[in-house]
């Protein structure tokens, strides 16, 4: 869902950015109408950071080494997050060091994880994404395909588009790794970089040593993304055909 630039409008009023500043360790001194304090960006000496509050809230702005911008700008650059999650961090009253907003937008992956264990993250977070969607669950519902039992037995999830909002910004050494790793392995689409089982039921098959050989993918709703393949999940697929494809794993 698009974010709307009223919404955004309304953060850049209602944030006050000195507050996310001092919280991570800068102290701040009133400067006539402005604040300054050292810049984080760059090894400074002298407080060469400024802040001033305007109509449309408040700016930053480094007469160093010449960084600015707004709230969306400062949580960006200093946690190395895109706008969305930069949007979603503020909307949920970000601070630095905020465990509770850390954890429900923590990514899942981390750069030194192996192709394996990446994957295994994945399926556990697309599960956990299930489980709290209840759009997603309502299809299985309908489809005769949803069990209490089986959907946590066999990892059954669904990917809301949220995993790439969590990763670090691809302009990142980590962030470009990270993604690297999940194209080579088939969640991220090489060229586009968008979730390869976007808006999909996501089924994974795990060999009876714990590891995932393939992924099946069935589309909830609407079209198929422009060079999406076809949903693997049969198209009448039932509890029955669920329970044949991993029977190895009861």
């Amino acid at each position: 869902m698009p974010i709307l630039p009223a919404e955004i409008a309304r953060i850049k009023k209602e944030v006050h950015l000195p507050t996310l500043v001092t919280s991570a360790g800068i102290t701040l001194t009133r400067m006539g109408k402005d604040l300054a304090g050292k810049c984080p960006f760059h090894e400074d000496d002298t407080p060469s950071l400024k802040l001033t509050e305007k109509s449309e809230g408040w700016l930053y702005h480094c007469f160093g080494c010449g960084r600015g911008g707004d709230c969306y700008s400062w949580v960006m650059e200093t946690e190395g997050v895109t706008f969305p999650v930069a949007h979603e961090m503020l909307s949920n009253g970000y601070i630095k060091g905020d465990r509770e907003v850390s954890r429900l937008l923590a990514c899942p992956v981390t750069a030194d994880m192996s192709e394996e264990e990446m994957l295994k993250r994945v399926v556990e977070y697309y599960h956990q994404t299930l489980l709290n969607n209840d759009a997603a669950k309502a299809y299985l519902q309908k489809r005769g395909i949803y069990n209490e039992e089986v959907i946590p037995k066999f990892k059954i999830g669904f990917s809301d588009r949220s995993l790439g909002k969590k990763l670090p910004s691809k302009n990142r050494a980590d962030g470009a790794l990270i993604r690297k790793k999940l194209s080579d392995i088939g969640i991220l689409r090489k060229g586009s970089g968008h979730e390869h089982f976007r808006g999909c039921i996501v089924i994974p098959i795990i060999s009876e040593a714990g590891e995932i050989t393939e992924i099946y993918g069935r589309k909830v709703a609407g079209r198929l993304p422009k060079g999406n393949p076809a949903p693997s999940l049969p198209s009448r697929a039932t509890q029955g055909d669920l329970e044949s494809r991993v029977s190895h794993l009861a």
